[in-house]
C-alpha cells in the first residue's frame, strides 16, 4: 500500500557555507571523519551520515525526538545543533536520556552557544572529553554545527515530503468489520488488557490493526501514544492513507485508526472518546471501554487540530 521512497542524492549532496568559523568546523569534521580526501568533501560527508543508516536512525531516534518532546511539554524549540554538537565532536555515542535532559536545561534556561559551552566545560559528565577545546573554540563548533543542521534538516524535510506523497493504494475503505469482543481486544492477548490500561485510545489501535492484519503486529507498542512513531519501525508520514494509525503528542497525546481515506475526507475508529470514568488507574471493564469507542470523519487539517493546534505527529503505515 505504502512505499517508502528515498530522497534524490541526499547522500551526496555539497553543503556549503560562508563565515569566518566555517574554516575551524572543517578541521574537526576533518577529525572525526576518517579518510575524507579533501575539506570541501567534509559537509558532504556530515549529511551523508546523518541521513543514512546509524546517523539518521541517531538523528531521528534520539535528537529529533528530544527536541520534539520538550517543545511539546516546554513549549519551546530546541534545535538538534544544540544537543548534537558534542556527540560530533567528541565521537561520543549519544544515549536519549542525557540528550532529553540536556534538551530540558536548554530549554528551561533559553540557552545559547555561549551557555551551553560553560555548562559542558564545567560539568563532570562532560569536561574530560572537551580537554584542549576553549570556550571560543566550543562556540564556534556549535553555531556552524547549526548551519550543517539546516541543511540535513532540508535533507530530510526533501525525504519525508518524498515518503508522504499519496502513492496508489492510499485512497480506500477498510473492509473488516469491528469485533471489540473478540480475542484481539481482551486478556490475555492484547497487552493493555494484561496491564491495566483496557479502555486507553492504546488499548484500541492495538486492537483494531491486529483485527484488521490478523495478528500482524503483535510487536507493536503499547505504551505512550505521542512515542509510537520513534518506538516502532514502521513507516510513517504526513499523508493520510487507509489502514494507518494517527498520532498526536503533547500533552491531549493519543492514537487513532485511519478506516478509510478518499482523498478528501478521512474517517477513523478510536478508544478513550469522552470517557465518563477513568481508564488510566486501572481497567476500565470491557463493556465501559466499548461505550467509550468513537468514529470521527472530517479532513486532514480537521484531524491535526482534534487534539490540540500543532501536536499531530503523523501516521504510521500499515500493510
Amino acid at each position: 500500500m505504502f512505499k517508502k521512497k528515498k530522497g534524490k542524492n541526499a547522500g551526496t549532496r555539497m553543503l556549503s557555507f560562508a563565515g569566518a568559523g566555517f574554516g575551524f568546523f572543517i578541521i574537526l569534521i576533518l577529525l572525526i571523519f576518517g579518510g575524507i580526501s579533501g575539506s570541501a568533501d567534509a559537509p558532504a560527508n556530515v549529511a551523508n551520515y546523518y541521513t543514512q543508516g546509524e546517523g539518521l536512525k541517531e538523528y531521528k531516534e534520539i535528537y529529533l525526538k528530544a527536541t520534539k518532546e520538550v517543545k511539546d511539554e516546554k513549549s519551546y524549540d530546541v534545535g538538534v545543533y544544540q544537543l548534537a554538537w558534542y556527540y560530533a565532536l567528541t565521537e561520543q555515542t549519544p544515549v536519549y536520556e542525557d540528550v532529553k535532559k540536556e534538551a530540558e536545561w536548554i530549554a528551561d534556561n533559553k540557552g545559547t552557544a555561549e551557555t551551553i559551552a560553560d555548562r559542558f566545560l564545567k560539568s563532570d559528565k562532560y569536561k574530560d572529553k572537551l580537554l584542549g577545546y576553549s570556550k571560543q573554540d566550543i562556540v564556534a563548533f556549535i553555531k556552524d554545527f547549526k548551519k550543517m543542521d539546516e541543511e540535513i534538516a532540508k535533507v530530510l524535510e526533501e525525504e519525508d515530503g518524498l515518503e508522504s506523497e499519496a502513492p496508489i493504494g492510499n485512497i480506500g475503505a477498510n473492509e473488516v468489520g469491528a469485533d471489540l469482543n473478540s480475542k484481539w481486544y481482551t486478556s490475555p492477548t492484547n497487552p493493555s488488557s494484561i496491564s491495566g490500561y483496557q479502555g486507553q485510545c492504546t488499548w484500541y489501535c492495538w486492537g483494531r490493526a491486529n483485527e484488521v492484519f490478523n495478528g500482524k503486529y503483535t510487536g507493536m507498542p503499547a505504551g505512550n501514544a505521542r512515542d509510537w512513531v520513534w518506538q516502532w519501525n514502521q513507516d510513517w508520514g504526513q499523508a493520510p492513507a487507509v489502514n494507518s494509525i494517527a498520532v498526536w503528542g503533547g500533552d491531549l497525546q493519543h492514537v487513532a485508526y485511519v478506516e478509510s481515506y478518499d482523498g478528501t475526507t478521512i474517517i477513523i475508529s478510536e478508544g478513550n472518546y469522552n470517557p465518563t470514568k477513568s481508564c488510566v488507574n486501572y481497567a476500565c471493564s470491557l463493556e465501559d471501554s466499548i461505550s467509550f469507542t468513537n468514529v470521527w470523519s472530517g479532513t486532514l487539517e480537521e484531524l491535526k487540530t482534534r487534539q490540540g493546534g500543532g501536536n499531530f505527529i503523523g501516521f504510521i503505515y500499515l500493510k
